[in-house]
């Protein structure tokens, strides 16, 4: 028996080095890492306490601006039924902000005030806040010029390519063939996050489908182009623009980490920001104010207005995309406009502007779509809208 173990044991490990050089060999050395990070770990797929597998940047902050906190704090109490829903899709953090003070704040399991975690899909919205200030500051002359003006790159050997502009990459109407399918272990998506040359895989000969401008998808790919641009815009990486002109000004209490595609790489503009539930809810205070932060405008009030007005372009299914601005998801419950930043498993900071009210909730899971809007978040606001009227 023991001889039986111990030739299977090896057999094992063979089948893993002889796995792990047809990976290598053929391209696909991402794939170990990978599943190292999940697999491996317990998952199956990427986590919200995934930041110790990659390496990161810092984002600096440096004066601290506490939240205030209302008389309510501590005293209003969620449901049975409320509970019951933030256990079924594993919240880790709910944060309810009325005319900028927190009237309600909770935390599960082994999150805390302190803790950090991933923002997934929230940060293509900062991305596009960090574009905003570019352009603010002239760095950027026009969000109408073709982005090869900045990226040269992508428009080597596809003359399609040559006419997407900067607005088309923020709306996600470029028409590149990305694919956004996670569960795809050779997929563009899987190669972004797990491999070590973002450039490489991003300008691995996508091209324009159809006429930049006329077709929207929701594809990371445009988000990383975006990235591209501020780095080569700003002389600067991503982490330390956004320390400069966001995460300091707004006085987060925390520094924050962005993951890198390897160790003094580049920042995974689409993914993988990781900050407190506290700070994470500043990014919503800024959109409610219109980009202003106490007087001073960190963000013009006119590029703010763009990004959260709906877009008038067709999906694939003809269907007018108006659940999306320039890297933001948009909403309209009741009457009453809502604008949201969302990350893959339940990720949301939402700003109700016609209540002052910004909803946070941070997690494991999200609920099945419908409509564009996961039905997990709508149940989310309807919860802090219940806190926020309760006297």
């Amino acid at each position: 028996m023991k001889r039986f173990l111990g030739r299977l044991v090896l057999g094992i490990v063979v089948l893993i080095a002889l796995a792990s050089i047809v990976a290598v060999a053929s391209g696909n050395g991402y794939l170990l890492k990978g599943v190292s990070c999940t697999y491996l770990k317990g998952h199956s797929t990427a986590h919200i306490y995934d930041l110790s597998y990659f390496d990161s940047r810092e984002v600096k902050n440096k004066t601290p601006q506490p939240w205030k906190e209302n008389t309510r704090l501590g005293t209003l109490k969620l449901t049975p039924e409320e509970e019951g829903y933030h256990e079924l899709f594993r919240s880790a953090a709910y944060l309810v902000i009325e005319n900028d003070e927190i009237v309600f704040e909770k935390y599960w399991d082994e999150h805390n005030e302190l803790a950090v975690s991933n923002s997934f899909s929230m940060v293509k919205s900062v991305t596009a806040l960090m574009i905003g200030i570019a352009h603010d500051e002239g760095l950027i002359k026009s969000l109408d010029e073709p982005a090869c003006t900045y990226v040269p790159e992508l428009c080597l050997g596809a003359e399609k390519n040559k006419t997407i502009t900067i607005r088309d990459l923020l709306s996600m109407t470029s028409t590149l063939d990305f694919d956004e399918h996670y569960g795809d272990p050779f997929g563009f998506m899987a190669r972004a996050t797990y491999g070590s040359d973002l450039a490489e895989v991003t300008y691995n000969g996508f091209t324009a489908q159809k006429e930049p401008g006329s077709e929207w998808e929701y594809l990371g790919g445009n988000t990383l182009l975006l990235g591209f641009i501020l780095e080569n815009v700003t002389g600067k990486t991503l982490s330390d623009y956004l320390s400069e002109k966001l995460w300091t000004p707004m006085g987060a209490e925390s520094s924050a980490q962005w993951a890198l595609d390897k160790k003094g790489g580049r920042e995974k503009s689409y993914c993988c920001f990781n900050a407190t539930a506290r700070d994470f809810s500043r990014l919503g205070k800024l959109l409610l104010h219109r980009g202003n932060w106490g007087g001073d405008q960190l963000v013009s009030t006119k590029f703010i207005d763009e990004m959260v007005t709906p877009l008038a372009v067709p999906d694939g299914n003809g269907v007018e995309a108006d659940h999306y601005g320039y890297q933001i998801w948009l909403d309209e419950q009741g009457g009453e406009k809502i604008i949201n930043y969302r990350g893959m498993l339940g990720q949301y900071i939402t700003v109700i502007p016609s209540r002052n009210l910004i909803i946070s909730r941070l997690g494991h899971s999200r609920g099945e779509k419908d409509q564009h809007c996961p039905s997990d978040l709508k149940e989310w606001i309807k919860m802090g809208k219940r806190l926020a009227e309760e006297a």
